[in-house]
């Protein structure tokens, strides 16, 4: 009698732990807590002309992307990037330039809500950015980007551009979601 007990208790226990993994799996790896989508502005840190801050806006969506620097797209929240609005940057020879965001693609967030890459950026021999090597091009520069996304709908972050003795030094960059 004791060993059909001590059985029965045991097939509970996987039950259980059946239930537990079922459990687990069924929730997504972002938990309870996604980002917002939609459309995110604010502005980036003071720009290089000293006049204020520059604007900044993104998107949010949830699609298929590829995280910072890859190819391999995947189900995920996208982080777009208006490309219009770039960091002005001062240049060694004194003169400043507004360059443009030079990443075209949507970016993946992780399940933290985050991105954070150091882009090489190439250029074509006409002056055209790209955040990967394209025929043609020839190394040109960096760009760094971090963001941060929070559940409220705010995103901070920094980026700091620098090509071809042009360079923008750290940028802060915050905005919040257009209700």
């Amino acid at each position: 009698m004791l060993s059909h007990v001590g059985r029965l208790r045991s097939v509970c226990l996987s039950a259980v732990g059946a239930a537990a993994l079922f459990v687990a799996l069924a929730v997504p790896a972002w938990g309870v807590a996604p980002p917002r989508t939609g459309t995110y502005s604010g502005t980036s840190s003071t720009n290089a002309v000293g006049t204020g801050p520059q604007p900044f806006s993104m998107s949010v969506s949830h699609g298929t992307c590829a995280a910072a620097g890859s190819l391999a797209r995947h189900r995920a929240y996208c982080v777009t990037v208006n490309s219009l609005y770039g960091p002005q940057v001062t240049c060694s020879d004194g003169s400043i330039v507004e360059e443009f965001f030079p990443v075209y693609e949507p970016i993946a967030l992780t399940p933290a809500r985050t991105l954070s890459h150091n882009y090489t950026l190439y250029a074509q021999a006409d002056g055209q950015l790209y955040d990967r090597h394209v025929g043609g091009t020839t190394t040109a520069g960096t760009f760094e980007f971090s963001l941060k996304l929070s559940t409220s709908g705010t995103a901070t972050g920094t980026m700091n551009y620098s090509v071809g003795g042009c360079n923008s030094g750290p940028l802060t960059i915050s905005a919040k979601r257009k209700h």
